[in-house]
């Protein structure tokens, strides 16, 4: 019995990691896409003959759900609280967005 639990402690171990690097590359492609899209929307301003009109009118027609986009980092948030009200301690998150 205390081997089978210390295996599936170990288990839960590796799994809790995978999640925790396949979160990490989830948020640093959130932060480049999203710099992209500012980064598209500042030429969008420049170079259009209407300026942050045309951006505002784009971001209006736009496909991009951007709040979606924030449910779904709330989400990992949450498991990520969770996995550490189990005693395991550790963070996808730099300390000042906690």
């Amino acid at each position: 019995m205390e081997e089978k639990l210390k295996e599936i402690k170990c288990l839960r171990e590796k799994e809790l990691e995978q999640f925790r690097a396949i979160s990490e590359e989830w948020i640093q492609r959130e932060i480049n896409y999203k710099a992209e899209i500012k980064r598209l929307e500042l030429i969008l301003a420049e170079e259009s003959k209407d300026g942050v009109a045309s951006v505002t009118l784009a971001r209006h027609n736009t496909l991009v759900n951007r709040s979606e986009s924030k449910r779904f980092e709330d989400k990992v948030k949450t498991v990520i609280h969770l996995a550490q009200g189990t005693n395991h301690s550790f963070s996808i998150f730099p300390r000042a967005e906690q």
